[in-house]
């Protein structure tokens, strides 16, 4: 399991997340997403890997290509973790144990809001989310929009995705649940800094925009008389998880 962290302008941020997944045992993938601050030169002397995307493409782009890079470097596993310091590198163990048994499938960690005072804005998202994702898919999940994930890299590297920003991790559940991948959730713990210490990149406008687009398309898409493409088939036995082994 490689631990990939995409980042986008959070320089005083990512050493320390990137520091304590290391901590943790993990090994880390910082794809740097046309950052402008400085970003991926802040990690300097750490032993990980890094990527750089000459231009900002989004955060979904940086993602793909740190599951391309992760298939490169002989990995199974992606475990994605946001740049903002809102996840806890040792939640990760949650995430890995829930798919020990119904490997391969995308582990969502469900971030517990309500105790951390969310503000209004992203419980509000969260459950709009959650709504179009069950109605394009069938799928009740509690946490569509956290970016604490677990993904096997063989389908972040064979799918065919329309979003690379902000909608992609909506369309990349509701694709994999197309595709017969299980879509399974496990509760982790969030936190949102106070005042100016939290760097949110979330354009409202342009990111609703997009957003709205591509729900249009998804339920569009399921209501379409063609079958979706099955790939992992409910008769195909789940494999054992690869088995995370600190360096």
């Amino acid at each position: 399991t490689l631990v990939v962290i995409p980042v986008y302008n959070h320089a005083p941020l990512i050493r320390g997340v990137v520091e304590r997944a290391r901590a943790e045992g993990y090994p880390v993938l910082v794809v740097d997403d046309g950052s402008t601050d400085g970003a991926l030169e802040s990690l300097a002397g750490l032993p990980i890997e890094r990527r750089r995307l000459p231009v900002n493409r989004g955060k979904g782009a940086a993602i793909l290509e740190g599951a391309t890079a992760a298939k490169q470097l002989g990995y199974d596993a992606v475990m994605t973790i946001d740049a903002d310091g809102q996840h806890d590198p040792a939640d990760g163990r949650r995430l890995l144990e829930a798919a020990a048994s119904c490997w391969p499938a995308i582990v969502i960690g469900a971030r517990r809001m309500e105790p951390a005072k969310a503000p209004r804005s992203s419980v509000f998202g969260r459950d709009f989310s959650n709504f179009w994702v069950r109605l394009e898919c069938g799928q009740t999940l509690p946490d569509t929009q956290s970016g604490y994930r677990l993904y096997p890299v063989a389908y972040l590297t064979s799918a065919k995705f329309v979003s690379t920003r902000y909608p992609f991790e909506v369309e990349v559940l509701v694709r994999a649940a197309w595709a017969g991948l299980s879509l399974v959730s496990t509760p982790v713990s969030v936190v949102y800094p106070a005042g100016d210490a939290w760097v949110s990149h979330f354009h409202r406008f342009k990111d609703n925009l997009r957003l709205s687009a591509l729900h249009a398309w998804l339920v569009t898409r399921s209501l379409l008389p063609w079958p979706h493409r099955v790939i992992y088939g409910a008769a195909e036995k789940p494999t054992v998880m690869p088995k995370f082994i600190s360096p």
